[in-house]
């Protein structure tokens, strides 16, 4: 399944994200961040995310361009073990570059290591975007309101104020995500944050007084936690035809659907990986690493769609790579799909072939292979 989601993510979005610096404490982090936006790995979308999206906590603008990301995690990991008592600094930086590479279990995990008895402000702020980005918005507002409570409303940003308020909201909290709301527009009305979020900040004070859909208001983050994280299989399919739908126009959707597809292709349960190729066909991604690693998914329903979606796409050059997938198949039922779908693809009548029998098996891969040959 990650090397299902990785071949998407490097197809379709480019180069992974780069590491980011993470902030020092809960008022950097809050200024430094918009806590409303997508997470980091929307960043490494081929052209720019939406308006609306931006790091979550967590993350932070880049500081560095060069080398290749696994040479960036293993000194990042080097520095996380290394860490001095009470520095912060290597423990965000590492959690902020796996979540841009949508690892948010790995960097709760670090982050959960990086909080020890001293409980920081910054990890605190950067656990709280983690977890939301996980749909576990009741510890999110937790960790946040101990931030606040410690600091008081005063001694912390607008940022951080209007996470908490979000979060509140989204885990049932209505009437302390409205107070919380007022205490932002009172406590911080001069802000800089304010005045450069203006319509978000509005959108939210409406809607912690109604709620309404989330995808249809735009929330894209809270979103893609729930295609993420759901505990339903049928709530995870419903939010990835929600964010994934062909009704979509323009670069900027295009950007979320194929996000959406990337998310869920390292799904845990087959359909929605398997809906996640069929919406990767849907919208053109011909990329042959992508449908290298289709067909190679551990669960033979996908490795079907996958063979379908070839046809689909109607790529001639996807031939070699299911012929590929053809040799190694070790499902009858799967292989014949892989077989039939070759026939489709490349506008060659298939052979009579019972994949239940070795010899028809090798008799089928050669006549495939011959005829690729010509």
């Amino acid at each position: 399944m990650a090397a299902f989601a990785a071949a998407l993510s490097s197809c379709a979005f480019g180069e992974p994200a780069l590491v980011h610096a993470a902030p020092r404490d809960d008022r950097s982090a809050s200024a430094r961040s918009e806590p409303d936006g997508a997470p980091a790995a929307v960043r490494a979308a081929r052209a720019a995310p939406p308006a609306s999206h931006a790091p979550s906590p967590a993350s932070a603008p880049p500081t560095s361009s060069g080398s290749a990301p696994a040479q960036d995690e293993r000194a990042l990991r080097h520095a996380f073990a290394a860490r001095v008592a009470g520095d912060d600094a290597p423990g965000l930086r590492l959690a902020s570059f796996l979540v841009s590479s949508e690892r948010f279990e790995e960097a709760l995990h670090v982050l959960d290591m990086a909080l020890g008895p001293r409980r920081s402000s910054s990890v605190l702020v950067a656990r709280a975007g983690v977890l939301r980005d996980l749909a576990r918005n009741d510890l999110a507002m937790l960790d946040l309101e101990e931030v606040v409570r410690r600091r008081g409303r005063a001694g912390v940003t607008a940022g951080t104020l209007f996470e908490l308020a979000q979060v509140q909201w989204l885990a049932g909290a209505t009437k302390e995500a409205a107070k919380t709301m007022d205490d932002m527009l009172r406590v911080h009305v001069d802000s800089d944050f304010l005045a450069l979020n203006r319509a978000r900040v509005d959108d939210w004070h409406v809607r912690v007084q109604r709620p309404e859909g989330l995808v249809d208001s735009g929330d894209l983050r809270d979103a893609f936690a729930l295609l993420r994280a759901a505990p339903q299989v049928t709530a995870r399919l419903q939010m990835l035809d929600a964010l994934a739908s062909d009704v979509m126009d323009g670069e900027e959707r295009r950007d979320v659907r194929l996000r959406a597809i990337a998310v869920a292709c390292g799904d845990p349960s087959a359909a929605v990986r398997t809906r996640s190729v069929q919406l990767a066909a849907a919208a053109g991604i011909a990329a042959p690493a992508f449908w290298r690693a289709a067909v190679a998914d551990a669960d033979g329903m996908v490795r079907r769609a996958a063979a379908s979606a070839c046809v689909v796409l109607g790529r001639r050059e996807l031939g070699t790579l299911l012929i590929a997938a053809l040799e190694v198949e070790p499902d009858p039922d799967v292989f014949l799909a892989l077989h039939r779908s070759l026939g489709k693809l490349l506008h060659v009548p298939p052979i009579s072939c019972d994949p239940h029998h070795d010899e028809d098996r090798q008799r089928a891969v050669l006549h495939w292979r011959r005829t690729c040959a010509n």
